[in-house]
C-alpha cells in the first residue's frame, strides 16, 4: 500500500448521511481515493462490470441486496477484488458467516475507526495474493514447458532412486529406443533394463561409485521390448529432487546388436 498513490473504491448505500461520514472517514487517510457511489443492486452490477476498483464497501443489508448477495456478484464478476462489509448492528453469527462466505473485513459503524487500517491491510493482501497466483501460473507454466522438452529428448532420461534403483520417471523416448511404455517401467528398477541384470551386490557396487563420485559415463548393453540387444551410451549423474537426491541417467543408443 505504502507505493499505492490512490485507491479507487465501489461503495454501495442508500443511506446519504452515511456516504457522507464514510468519505470524510475516508479523506482521514494519507492516499488520494476515488469513490463511486451506487444506491441499488442494479447500480452495483453495471459498476463493478465497467470499472476497475480496488475495494468495495457495502452495506449488510439493502431493500433489494444483502451482503451475502453482494458477494455473491463480485465472486461471479470479479472474485479479487476485497469486499468489506458495513453493518450497523452487532450479530457475531451473522459477521462469522458472511466473513465464510468470502467478505474480508465486517465493521460496524459504530467502530469507523477500523475502517482504514482495513482499507489498507486488505487491498495489501489483495495485491499479494494476486501476486502469488501469478508466480504459481508462471511456475506452472515453467514446469509444462520443462515437461515438454523431457519428453520431446530423443535420448532416453530416467530419474530413479538412489536407494533401490527405482524408476521414478522416464521420457517417452524409451518408446521409440527400447520399446517400452513409460507405465511399464515407472517404479521398476532401472537395472532390470541392462541385458544381463545386475546381481544385488553388482547393483550396490553401481550406486556406490556413481554416489562416491557424483557422475558415471560408460557403455552398456540393454534389451528392447523385443530382447534386441542395443549398446547404448550411459551419462549418470546425481540430481536434487524435492528433499533429497536422484539419480538421472541419460541413454543414447550407439548400435544395436543382432
Amino acid at each position: 500500500m505504502k507505493n499505492l498513490k490512490s485507491i479507487s473504491i465501489l461503495y454501495l448505500e442508500d443511506d446519504e448521511l452515511d456516504v457522507d461520514i464514510i468519505r470524510m472517514t475516508i479523506a482521514e487517510g494519507n492516499f488520494k481515493f476515488n469513490l463511486t457511489h451506487v444506491k441499488s443492486k442494479y447500480e452495483f452490477k453495471t459498476a463493478l462490470r465497467t470499472m476497475n476498483y480496488d475495494v468495495i464497501i457495502a452495506d449488510h443489508s439493502l431493500p433489494d441486496i444483502d451482503s451475502f448477495g453482494v458477494l455473491s456478484i463480485v465472486n461471479d464478476i470479479n472474485s479479487t477484488i476485497p469486499v468489506i462489509i458495513l453493518a450497523a448492528s452487532i450479530d457475531e453469527e451473522e459477521t462469522i458467516k458472511t466473513l465464510k462466505f468470502g467478505a474480508s473485513d465486517y465493521i460496524y459503524k459504530n467502530k469507523l475507526y477500523r475502517l482504514l487500517p482495513s482499507i489498507v491491510k486488505v487491498i495489501d493482501d489483495a495485491h499479494r495474493l494476486k501476486k502469488e497466483k501469478l508466480n504459481q501460473e508462471e511456475l506452472k507454466r515453467s514446469e509444462e514447458r520443462l515437461t515438454t522438452i523431457f519428453h520431446e529428448l530423443l535420448d532416453v532420461i530416467i530419474v530413479f532412486d538412489l536407494e533401490n534403483g527405482n524408476i521414478i520417471n522416464i521420457n517417452k523416448a524409451v518408446k521409440k529406443n527400447l520399446g517400452y511404455t513409460r507405465g511399464h517401467l515407472i517404479g521398476n528398477s532401472f537395472f532390470s533394463l541392462f541385458y544381463e541384470e545386475l546381481q544385488e551386490v553388482e547393483k550396490n557396487n553401481f550406486l556406490k561409485r556413481l554416489i562416491t563420485y557424483g557422475y558415471i559415463l560408460e557403455n552398456g548393453r540393454f534389451r528392447d521390448k523385443n530382447g534386441k540387444l542395443c549398446e547404448m551410451e550411459i551419462a549418470i549423474t546425481i540430481i536434487p529432487w524435492g528433499n533429497g537426491k536422484v539419480g538421472l541417467v541419460t541413454l543414447r543408443n550407439i548400435s544395436e546388436l543382432n
